[in-house]
């Protein structure tokens, strides 16, 4: 628990929560503080307490924490920066010329306010610089370390999350697809059309190969093309289409300048699958599916019509959104007006 805290507060000693804020000022003017009263101890006690000593305190106050601010600030600006990100060299150089800068700044608001033209000669304020700057870089640097170890953290935490998410998909995936209700419903129409249209039974059988196929060879892939998943899904469509019959319509209206773009495997399967388990189709209640791409997305929509009881994980569409989430940062848009169920589905 005690090294979670240590660890916490070590994280967040760069951010601009009020707490951490108020805590990085306050260290940072009591050892500026403390730096001048020592460097003048050194040089002549006599001079602790007299007035130019004690703008010094001031200005080195407001200065040590003007130099710790803007570094900081540079610090959380350029770790958004992709190509540069984490180049700790340029973070280095980056705050050694800010720090540089606004010491020689400082230097001149010195002489303005003490009315003297050689601060920098002052034996005081070389200790309070040489020994000033080395604490603040090492401050600096600590909270650059702190920065770069939250990052690592969060990264951690969503490839932690990516996984937990990926595994919880593959397995509703193959339970859903291996659960006695699809062998059964998928065995029960081959043997049928054995039967009476061998030749219907060969196209069917080819059909239900390509979906095993495409699960088995998936499952091990992050995203697919968006041609892939629109091939697989023609043949899950068919083995539906086989057994529903007129019951259900689905029309496919993708641009091609679409088909190449990434999405993760089995969105779209899961998205017919749900249209399909939650609503009727039959002759004289048609399920209508629509697949089409808007904008930056791919989109499932079907008509509501709902069934009185259906078999369902009730896990698979929050398996998606969580998924996306944490893979690309981008939301599943989901909308139902109680006529139409509408999934959109970003492009990765």
């Amino acid at each position: 628990m005690t090294d979670n805290r240590s660890l916490e507060f070590f994280i967040n000693m760069g951010t601009y929560k009020p707490k951490y804020v108020s805590i990085r000022v306050v260290i940072t003017s009591v050892l500026s503080v403390l730096l001048i009263y020592i460097a003048a101890s050194i040089i002549d006690p006599k001079e602790v307490l007299n007035r130019p000593i004690i703008y010094g305190y001031l200005i080195s106050i407001v200065a040590f924490n003007c130099i710790t601010e803007l570094n900081i600030f540079f610090i959380n600006v350029f770790k958004f920066t992709k190509k540069y990100s984490k180049n700790i060299y340029i973070y280095i150089l980056g705050m050694l010329i800010i720090t540089m800068l606004l010491t020689f700044l400082f230097i001149g608001v010195a002489e303005f306010i003490l009315g003297a033209n050689n601060v920098l000669q002052n034996k005081i304020t070389q200790i309070v610089l040489i020994l000033g700057l080395l604490i603040l870089l090492v401050h600096l640097l600590i909270i650059l370390l702190s920065n770069l170890t939250k990052e690592w953290f969060v990264s951690k935490k969503e490839l932690s999350d990516l996984k937990e998410a990926k595994l919880l998909s593959d397995y509703n995936s193959l339970k859903d697809r291996l659960n006695p209700h699809f062998l059964f419903n998928n065995l029960s129409v081959l043997k049928s059309l054995i039967t009476y249209s061998p030749k219907d039974a060969e196209i069917f059988t080819q059909n239900f190969t390509n979906v095993y196929r495409y699960v088995l060879n998936s499952h091990e892939k992050n995203t697919v093309s968006l041609q892939d998943e629109l091939e697989f899904i023609k043949s899950y469509i068919a083995l539906h289409q086989e057994r529903l019959g007129e019951g259900l319509r689905v029309l496919i209206k993708i641009d091609k300048d679409y088909k190449k773009k990434e999405i993760i495997p089995m969105s779209l399967q899961l998205l017919v699958e749900n249209a399909i388990k939650h609503n009727i189709a039959s002759k004289t209640q048609k399920l209508n599916i629509d697949i089409y791409t808007s904008k930056q997305y791919i989109a499932v929509k079907n008509n509501i019509n709902k069934k009185e009881t259906t078999y369902s994980t009730q896990t698979g569409l929050s398996s998606l959104i969580g998924q996306y989430k944490i893979m690309a940062n981008k939301e599943v848009v989901i909308s139902d007006d109680n006529k139409f169920f509408v999934v959109e589905v970003p492009f990765l």
